[in-house]
């Protein structure tokens, strides 16, 4: 899986983001106690970025300095929009746990310096038990005490009186409890740098390769807007055999062609609803 119309590091952040997504759903996310971290979302924030600095980095160029909170749907649809709108995915956080404020995902996003936060929960179960509740009890007992006392001369004096004794414990109470637990999901962005064609692509499914009688070339799976490749009326769907008369492999291949011509017009071949056609791409900003 591949992303292009980038540097070719902002291409391995790009194609990260449904691989990492997709792994991240598919299996057991992160299990936290309800109190185990003050922010969650930090504690099991996943750097997608290699370790670039982002603030003030060329190649992403946020926008705006506030943080956009959005509550997210559908995890593959929305990532496909923010791709459209030349949004680039630089961090997730997943985890599972009780209750957690939302504005951790905004705190987040401000430290890694994202421009939007896409945060999503689901509820997964309710976990129930006991509490024990230890209270410190007291307990006072009194003594009586009375006699007669006789004296050598045949004298006699009676007494009586009491005395208290305290005695200290404690005494347990169960108190019974249910927590709802959730899967957490929050994904970070930060608008992409300017972009030399503009697409993420994909390898050629078992179909594809049928229909094309060969296993060479990729297919368009988003168009950024704006972008070159939007302009020049690349659509989602296409398949990209050629690149000024250079055949496509792969996705990293294709990578490597579209890098060449950073500073050079380019003609892609491809194939759309059966019949081949050009595209011509010219130098950015021409």
């Amino acid at each position: 899986m591949a992303s292009f119309g980038l540097t070719l590091s902002r291409s391995c952040i790009y194609r990260k983001t449904f691989d990492s997504l997709s792994c991240l759903l598919a299996v057991s996310i992160l299990t936290i106690s309800t109190c185990g971290c003050s922010n969650p979302y930090s504690a099991y924030y996943q750097d997608l970025t290699n370790g670039q600095q982002v603030v003030g980095a060329k190649n992403m160029q946020p926008e705006t300095v506030d943080v956009r909170v959005v509550q997210g749907g559908n995890v593959d649809e929305d990532t496909k929009g923010m791709m459209r709108e030349g949004y680039i995915v630089i961090g997730v956080s997943a985890f599972n746990a009780g209750a957690v404020n939302p504005q951790g995902a905004k705190r987040q996003a401000q430290k890694v310096g994202a421009e939007v936060v896409i945060v999503y929960n689901q509820y997964t179960n309710t976990v129930s038990g006991v509490m024990p509740f230890q209270q410190p009890t007291t307990q006072t007992s009194t003594t009586y005490h009375s006699g007669s006392v006789y004296g050598y001369g045949g004298g006699m004096a009676t007494f009586s009186g009491t005395s208290q004794t305290t005695t200290y414990g404690s005494q347990t109470t169960y108190i019974p409890y249910n927590v709802d637990r959730y899967d957490y999901l929050a994904t970070y962005w930060t608008k992409a740098g300017q972009m030399r064609l503009g697409v993420r692509v994909e390898e050629l499914t078992d179909e594809m390769r049928q229909r094309l009688k060969t296993n060479k070339g990729v297919y368009v799976t988003v168009v950024v807007k704006r972008s070159p490749a939007f302009a020049a009326d690349v659509i989602e769907g296409d398949i990209i055999t050629k690149i000024d008369g250079t055949e496509v492999l792969d996705g990293p291949d294709f990578v490597q062609l579209i890098n060449r011509y950073r500073e050079k017009e380019f003609t892609l071949t491809i194939y759309r609803d059966g019949q081949y056609m050009e595209k011509h791409i010219p130098v950015s900003g021409s």
